[in-house]
């Protein structure tokens, strides 16, 4: 299992957009986004899912996403 971390500029109106963005990608278990935290980090969890694919498709929702090392 791989688990990958994204500062993000997410709100919770992005929610139903973020939900049906990612929950089809191939190889996802499972993702959570720290409301408290000032970079909303989303944490996914997933085998085998390159975080490319997640940026990539955050950014078509118009939502910043930098992966964190």
């Amino acid at each position: 299992m791989d688990v990958l971390v994204f500062k993000t500029d997410l709100t919770q109106q992005h929610l139903p957009l973020l939900t049906h963005t990612l929950n089809p990608l191939g190889g996802l278990l499972r993702w959570s986004v720290d409301w408290e935290d000032c970079d909303r980090v989303l944490r996914v969890e997933s085998n085998d899912l390159p975080s490319q694919v997640v940026i990539r498709e955050l950014e078509q929702l118009k939502i910043s996403c930098e992966e964190l090392t």
